[in-house]
């Protein structure tokens, strides 16, 4: 993303990524209990990758438009990939000081 704001002139500050990963089952009980029952599941993980970017301008719908479309080729997220996961990508812009 880092590359894609510089030679599109975008003025990010900082760049941050957040993996958040969301459990199949909340604790060992439920798991057992799933297993004793033959409960199925979707067996994709659920992720969130989480962007954050810092700017001390307004960014332009545009600039936003490229950021967001940029989420999806995160090598960070690229690293993670695979048949069991399904992301949710989110961008989030935070304003900071000169």
């Amino acid at each position: 993303m880092a590359g894609v704001a510089r030679r599109r002139n975008i003025p990010l500050r900082s760049l941050r990524v957040e993996i958040e990963l969301h459990r199949i089952f909340q604790d060992k009980t439920e798991a057992e209990r799933a297993a004793a029952e033959g409960i199925g599941l979707d067996r994709k993980r659920k992720v969130v990758k989480r962007v954050i970017v810092g700017t001390a301008v307004e960014l332009s719908e545009r600039d936003v438009t490229v950021l967001r479309n940029t989420i999806k080729y995160c090598p960070v997220g690229r690293m993670f990939s695979g048949g069991n996961i399904e992301w949710t990508e989110e961008l989030r812009i935070e304003k900071v000081e000169n």
